[in-house]
């Protein structure tokens, strides 16, 4: 049964995520920031072509893979930051922002909410750089969006945001199985909501008291 939930709605809602974080592309925004990769990658061509010997031609590689990265990463984040998902994330940063959380955190939450699983898969998606690190030491790093720059996860925050999930808004087969059982749609809301609620307020006192010890 988990398999199958797996090839369907964490597929699916992983493949929404891309689409939503990938789209509108704003062409005046990206047209210099591609002309900039394009340029580097035909100036190295050109002098790895003209290289004398193999280790030359392999450090030339190397150095243009380390010159690269950075633009690329640049790149990926100004599409992902003005993209629908983007925008949906600066909207919420304001409500979460007291719990340690950033526009990226708050977006696989609100990912989650047909199902927790998809939380995982969503972060490994909004984190689009592999070759920055592994995906826990990315949520470390801070955001950074032209002038706006939103915090990494910390210790503290990323204590505040597991307990966040474990008792926030319950996924809808949860709430589909409290009104069956209730024959009202008033207990799922109140579950709802009142969860939601109580894992907002335990966070933030979380997030609040242990940077007093931390």
């Amino acid at each position: 049964q988990y398999l199958r939930k797996i090839a369907g709605i964490i597929l699916l809602a992983s493949t929404l995520i891309w689409i939503l974080g990938y789209f509108p592309q704003n062409d005046a925004l990206l047209a210099p920031l591609n002309a900039e990769i394009e340029k580097t990658e035909a100036d190295y061509a050109e002098r790895i072509e003209a290289a004398a010997s193999v280790d030359e031609k392999v450090a030339l590689e190397q150095e243009r893979d380390q010159v690269l990265q950075p633009m690329e990463s640049n790149l990926a984040l100004v599409i992902q930051s003005n993209s629908y998902l983007g925008k949906l994330g600066k909207g919420i940063e304001p409500i979460i922002a007291p719990l340690g959380f950033n526009w990226k955190t708050g977006i696989s939450l609100l990912c989650g909410i047909p199902a927790k699983e998809i939380i995982v898969s969503s972060l490994s998606v909004l984190y689009v750089d592999n070759e920055a690190g592994p995906l826990g030491y990315q949520m470390q790093q801070p955001i950074t969006d032209g002038d706006r720059v939103s915090k990494g996860l910390d210790k503290v925050s990323g204590f505040a945001l597991l307990i966040f999930i474990l008792l926030y808004f319950p996924c809808f087969a949860t709430l589909i199985a409290i009104k069956n059982e209730s024959g009202s749609w008033k207990w799922p809301i109140f579950t709802m909501l009142y969860t939601t609620a109580l894992a907002w307020i335990l966070a933030f006192i979380i997030n609040t008291v242990g940077r007093l010890f931390l």
